[in-house]
Order: C-alpha cells, then structure tokens, then sequence
C-alpha cells in the first residue's frame, strides 16, 4: 500500500499540473473540405444571372467590378482554403439575405470561424471603398 501511493499522487499531480489538452481528432463541418466549397462559389458564379442577383443583391459584373477593385486597392487575396470571390460572396450574402453567421457558414460549407475573420477583413475594405466613393453634400 505504501508503494502505490507515491505513484498515484505522481499521477494525479502529472494530471493536474499538465495543462495540455488531450488530441482529439478534428471535427468535419463538411466533408468534402474546401473543395467542396469551392465548387458551390464556382456554381453560383457560373449560375444564372437573376439566381445570382437574388443571392447577393448585385450583378455579376458588378461583383467582378468590386472584386478587382478590393484586390488592387486593398490588396484582397484568395487563399487555399477560400478565394477571393468567396470571400466578397459570403459578405454579401450576409447583407443582402441578412443571414447568421452560421446560416452563412452552413450555405457556404465553412467553418464560422472563416465567415466571423472574413466579415471582419472585409468590411474594414467596404469602409475604404465607401470613403474613396462616397461624397456628403451639404444638407441645406
């Protein structure tokens, strides 16, 4: 008895002073990855028009307009796991159909994560495109 006890307090103190995490197998949101979200962002795109305009309140050309505006004024760029069209599409996909982060994630197969860091980039980028565009006349 007197041997096993050293070795369990051993053991409980390893245990409470290890603040290490257990590894656990990551989660799947969606389980074809990326690459399935990158194949519903090149279906929308390639979709009809009016389907595109209903998702995002905008026309297409003026989607590309917007993009190529944010990636040379304020170097907007697409990744691995997102590009830069996504990125724009789940920002207006949130302003035009007022959808939750996790309806937005849900629709574009990402994590939320991905859609609260996008938000956060992008609409940072809105502001500059709105200062660059927008003047405020005089109200009288």
């Amino acid at each position: 008895m007197e041997a096993v006890f050293p070795t369990v307090c051993q053991v409980a103190a390893r245990t409470i002073l290890d603040k290490r995490k257990p590894w656990k197998h990551p989660e799947v949101i969606h389980p074809e990855g990326y690459q399935g979200a990158r194949r519903l962002a090149k279906w929308i795109l390639e979709g009809s028009d009016r389907q595109f305009q209903n998702l995002f309140r905008i026309k297409k050309a003026t989607f590309y307009t917007l993009v190529t505006w944010l990636r040379r004024n304020e170097g907007l760029e697409g990744f691995k796991f997102q590009t830069a069209e996504q990125k724009v599409m789940v920002v207006l996909y949130i302003l035009g159909q007022v959808a939750t982060q996790r309806q937005t994630a849900h629709f574009f197969r990402i994590t939320q994560s991905s859609v609260s860091r996008t938000i956060r980039t992008l609409l940072l980028m809105l502001v500059s495109l709105h200062t660059a565009y927008v003047v405020l006349g005089d109200l009288l």
